[in-house]
């Protein structure tokens, strides 16, 4: 005897703005739009697929817990990988993504010469040519 395998494909998308808050609590809708990073108004798995293969059953007399208890131990791992796979391709972590430690110091350095750039610091030296210089800039960007 054997169970025989099958495939679960699961894809969607939610339009989080409709979803009456009478299902899910708009607290709870906040957060899936602040860890879809840009605020978006939906939520979108673009598609993952949950296999589950063959399992050839011993001629066992077993109870229906013992089927469930090793059932779950045979399929867990397609499971987490299920999970895994389904985070991966929706718009859920978008957020860490935004995050990450690289992207991070790229976006930090580029907001602090935004800064500096916008600072005028030609107070600060002693070179007259380069105030003279800073200060014709300043004027022609005004213009």
């Amino acid at each position: 005897a054997y169970i025989s395998g099958f495939e679960v494909a699961v894809w969607f998308s939610i339009n989080l703005a409709r979803f009456p808050t009478s299902m899910i609590p708009a607290s709870l809708i906040f957060v899936l739009k602040m860890l879809t990073g840009t605020f978006s108004e939906s939520f979108t798995m673009d598609g993952s697929t949950l296999i589950f293969k063959e399992w050839p059953v011993p001629q066992l007399r077993w109870s229906a817990r013992q089927v469930i208890t090793i059932a779950q131990a045979k399929y867990q791992s397609s499971i987490l990988l299920f999970v895994a796979k389904a985070l991966g391709s929706s718009n859920i972590l978008a957020l860490p993504r935004l995050l990450l430690p690289n992207l991070l110091l790229q976006n930090v350095a580029n907001i602090a010469a935004d800064v500096v750039s916008a600072v005028d610091l030609s107070a600060l030296t002693l070179d007259e040519d380069y105030k003279k210089e800073r200060q014709r800039m300043k004027h022609k960007q005004e213009d």
